[in-house]
């Protein structure tokens, strides 16, 4: 099954800096709400914090995000479950800043304590909901194309016949779920029934193999003693 175009890094880029920008503009008019106890979007148009956050605040979360390493892996690496986790505690430290760059100074008569609980509690929600959902759309389509076996890495294994034999066992049944389409073996030796994926060629010629075969994992299948030779394997 041909693979469908992938989904690049670019599209989290940019579902991160639309859900930033949607997260403050929610954020601001729940800010003046409270602060003037009228809902106005016209009015917050006019007012320049509003169009200050717009143009500032999503800049501040992708260069934020990208610090933390967000867009180093591709998608089809990430994990739902890790990037919830990741995105509550990126969102928590970005809150923290912008709470005290942006609207430490919003009660400018009586101190009012719960107002600044309220303030930092909606824009934590706000931001961290939005974003994540935008990150979690990306990722269930990510998911759905691996699990359909419309996308995936092209995965080598290289071991001893035994256990590349053993190895072969678990991944077959789970292979496009997890992404990973095998295109071939590197047996150390190549027994008459092997029992795993067609050799396509042999250690000496693993780098032509990589390269013909568009590889971009490896799955190494040796026993413990094989350190040496599975260390020869890694160099190359």
């Amino acid at each position: 099954m041909p693979f469908s175009k992938p989904i690049r890094i670019g599209w989290y880029i940019v579902s991160d800096w639309l859900f930033s920008l949607l997260s403050w503009v929610l954020f601001y008019e729940l800010r003046r709400y409270y602060l003037y106890n009228q809902f106005d979007v016209w009015e917050a148009f006019s007012e320049e914090p509003f169009w200050l956050g717009v143009f500032i605040i999503p800049i501040f979360w992708l260069m934020l995000f990208a610090a933390a390493g967000s867009y180093r892996s591709n998608l089809y690496e990430k994990s739902r479950l890790s990037e919830m986790t990741t995105t509550a505690t990126q969102s928590l430290i970005g809150v923290v800043v912008v709470f005290f760059v942006f609207l430490i100074d919003d009660i400018s008569g009586p101190f009012d304590l719960s107002y600044y609980y309220k303030a930092f509690a909606w824009l934590y929600v706000t931001h961290f909901f939005l974003v994540f959902l935008g990150r979690l759309l990306l990722l269930n389509k990510v998911k759905n194309q691996l699990w359909q076996g419309k996308a995936g890495f092209n995965l080598l294994m290289v071991g001893t016949p035994a256990e590349l034999k053993k190895a072969w066992s678990q991944l077959q049944p789970i292979q496009y779920r997890v992404g990973w389409h095998v295109k071939g073996s590197i047996p150390t030796t190549t027994p008459a029934n092997n029992g795993f994926p067609k050799p396509i060629g042999d250690i000496s010629e693993i780098s032509n193999v990589l390269a013909q075969y568009d590889i971009e994992k490896v799955l190494l299948a040796f026993p413990p003693a094989e350190t040496d030779l599975r260390q020869q394997i890694i160099a190359k």
